[in-house]
């Protein structure tokens, strides 16, 4: 029977990979270099460190740090224009798990403080008892050191605790702290092994509130 529910943010909660994965054809542009959905997927989930060593592997002759920060002016652009797009039955799966008595998590490469900014400003943060993001943690997803530090964080077991993801990374990370993934697909399409690390595949967020339901049971 689980106990709580942990949520990534970006992809899952928020539109936000697919809203930034917009910029990159114009950094590639800028920079001489093809981006496709190989390389938009390669970026999923990851912290802004990450990023910029998988970069600097790809770019050998590009500074980078440059090429992270042209990005980022990109999607701070499109994002004070067209604001952070909520996914769909956010607001009634939480209410669903606090009228169920279930703990609610994050668990995000983002640092901490965006996390707080974020679901401050789409009006969810109070639903939440637990935050940790990428900034309080040493190894990043597909390690699940996120997911135990966040299970701990809430006293529980991770077995305990249905964790709802969007990526690759995350469901591989979800997975291997032996939790009980439940697969959003935002931009990836699911493959075999994503499908078999997760406990179902549900195409939005109100549509795992079944699946919770059955978890809380069993």
């Amino acid at each position: 029977m689980i106990k709580a529910v942990i949520l990534d943010m970006d992809g899952t909660m928020i539109d936000t990979e697919r809203q930034a994965s917009l910029d990159w054809p114009a950094v590639g542009e800028k920079y001489g270099f093809i981006v496709d959905d190989e390389f938009i997927h390669t970026f999923l989930g990851l912290t802004g460190k990450v990023k910029i060593e998988k970069l600097k592997e790809r770019l050998p002759n590009e500074d980078p740090v440059e090429v992270m920060a042209f990005y980022r002016s990109l999607t701070k652009v499109r994002f004070e224009r067209d604001g952070i797009l909520v996914k769909s039955g956010l607001v009634e799966l939480l209410t669903y798990c606090r009228d169920k008595k279930l703990k609610l998590a994050v668990a995000s490469a983002a640092p901490l403080s965006r996390i707080q900014e974020i679901l401050s400003g789409i009006g969810v943060l109070t639903f939440f008892d637990v935050l940790v993001g990428g900034d309080m943690i040493t190894h990043q997803k597909p390690h699940p050191e996120i997911y135990e530090l966040t299970a701990s964080k809430l006293g529980f077991d991770c077995e305990d605790c249905a964790v709802i993801e969007d990526s690759r990374v995350g469901i591989a990370s979800a997975y291997a702290a032996k939790t009980r993934p439940i697969l959003v697909p935002d931009i990836e399409t699911p493959d075999h092994k994503m499908l078999n690390h997760c406990v179902r595949c549900v195409d939005s967020l109100d549509k795992a509130i079944p699946v919770i339901d059955e978890l809380m049971a069993n």
